[in-house]
């Protein structure tokens, strides 16, 4: 549940990735490679990963790219439960760890759903259309036509 009530669904394909001692979660694996450091997933920085109901994943790395592979290992939903009772701690909103499994997992997805739709009106923290820096480039191209052409 949001803290408005309101409760979202957990994407199936979402996952959930231990990076040292925060948790990065994503809406889908796709979003993951596209977002994860190969070179940080060749030093071993992810150290985990899950999918909403426990099974488990590899995070790899093959040149530059990151690697994000379904193990054939059992679901392991008990160690994705205790990571999102540490996130949700380090979060300051501590879960109770007798709320069933699917909860907390719903909890913790609405909780990066909240922070995704308040850095963005259309909710897509992930890749807008105009990266961070293109917006810094387009004020200094402003800047340099009024200095050497608009005067």
């Amino acid at each position: 549940m949001s803290k408005s009530g309101e409760s979202r669904a957990v994407p199936p394909g979402a996952l959930f990735v231990a990076a040292g001692e925060e948790l990065l979660i994503f809406p889908s694996t796709a979003v993951a490679r596209k977002l994860l450091e190969a070179g940080e997933a060749a030093e071993g920085l992810y150290s985990a990963a899950y999918g909403p109901t426990g099974e488990p994943y590899r995070i790899g790395f093959k040149a530059d790219r990151v690697l994000v592979e379904r193990t054939a290992e059992a679901v392991r939903p008990d160690e994705l439960k205790a990571l999102l009772l540490r996130h949700l701690e380090a979060c300051e909103d501590p879960a109770d760890a007798t709320q069933p499994f699917e909860e907390i997992v719903a909890i913790a997805w609405s909780i990066e759903e909240d922070y995704r739709l308040r850095c963005s009106p259309s909710g897509n923290r992930i890749g807008s259309r105009i990266p961070v820096w293109g917006y810094g480039a387009g004020a200094l191209t402003l800047a340099a036509l009024w200095y050497f052409g608009w005067r």
